[in-house]
Order: C-alpha cells, then structure tokens, then sequence
C-alpha cells in the first residue's frame, strides 16, 4: 500500500472473544474428565464426540471454577465495561476422539459461553463463523480480522475462551492421536438491568 494514505482502524461493533491462561492444575482436571460418563452429541451419530452426562461438572472442581468466574468477571467488567452480575447456567464435558469432530452450532439461551481445555495440541482447535452476512464475496490475497468469514483458534494448555453465545462455533477434526477434553458453560446476567431510558428489567 502507498504510503500516501495512512489508515486508523475502527473495528466497530466487534463479537469480542477472548483467551487467558487459567492457574489451574490440568492434570487432576484431566483425570476427573476421563472418569466422567459420556453420551455422544446431538446430531453426531456417526462421529465419535461425545457430551457428559453431568450438565454440573464445574460444582465438582471448585477451583477451576472459582478461576473461571475470574476470567468472566475481567471480561464482563474489565473488558466490556458492564456492571453486570452473572450466572454460569451449566456446564458439561466434551470428549472428541481422534478423526472426529462437532457440528457447527451456538448456545441458545445464553448470553456469554466459555470453554475450558486442559490439555492443548496442535490439531485441537476451535473455529468460529461470523454471523454477519456478506453482500460481496471475492478472493482475499491474505486473511486477517477484518476480512474473514471464519477464524481457527488451537487450543492451549489450561486456556479459557470467552465469547458471545450466539456465535456460531464447532470443533475441527481432531487430527492427533489422543483425545481432546474440554468443558463448555453458558452464562446468564443476574439482577435488574437497564432496558431503555426509563424501564428496567429484573432478572
């Protein structure tokens, strides 16, 4: 690009996800997962992924979820500027077994979702679909930020993703030899909320 024009960049309106490094020890958080009961994804039939059948798994580990109510409160209050108070609705397993995969998908009911990986590896990753339409369609030289439809995140050891709910998301094909372990939550506002200029809602 000529150095003639100079451009500041506003991204305007962004679906802000986020990740962080938890404190957490992944060890112990990976051999309770392994113990846990499994049944496989809705709509996931012929692929080996797999959710646990405890929707609560966050009640028996209090430390990472203590550390995980942590990373919610920067992102909601630090990040996005909201005195809002916040509730974790559910949180369940995910086993993903080598050569499988979920479908694409997002949480209904949900405000915010977040997800937990213990263990991390190259082929463990997550893509997001941006739910904005795209009038105009043409081949980009290089994809960055500002001009992609999708984007790929791999997955870290003891990372914490936070995101908004009603992005579209699903995990690519799990091309290791190992099985990928996560946990998946949804989070809710609490309290009374603004609604307009003269209108709250309690929740």
């Amino acid at each position: 690009m000529s150095d003639k024009y100079k451009f500041s960049i506003l991204p305007l309106f962004s679906d802000v996800v986020t990740t962080t490094t938890l404190k957490c020890d992944n060890k112990e958080i990976l051999k309770s997962l392994k113990k846990l009961k499994y049944i496989k994804r809705k709509n996931a039939e012929k692929i080996n992924c797999f959710i646990s059948k405890d929707l609560d798994v966050l009640s028996s580990l209090p430390k990472l979820k203590d550390e995980i109510h942590k990373g919610l409160h920067l992102y909601i209050k630090g990040l996005m500027k909201q005195d809002t108070r916040f509730k974790v609705t559910g949180s369940w397993a995910t086993k993903t077994e080598p050569k499988a995969h979920s479908n694409m998908h997002w949480h209904a009911n949900s405000w915010l979702s977040a997800v937990y990986y213990p263990e991390g590896d190259k082929s463990f990753k997550i893509r997001f679909h941006s739910p904005k339409h795209q009038p105009w369609v043409d081949h980009c030289k290089e994809y960055n930020i500002y001009n992609s439809t999708n984007y790929d995140l791999t997955v870290q050891k003891n990372m914490l993703v936070i995101f908004p709910s009603i992005l579209n998301h699903e995990i690519l094909t799990n091309e290791s030899k190992k099985t990928r372990y996560s946990i998946a939550l949804n989070v809710i506002p609490q309290g009374t909320l603004a609604r307009g200029s003269d209108s709250e809602l309690t929740l």
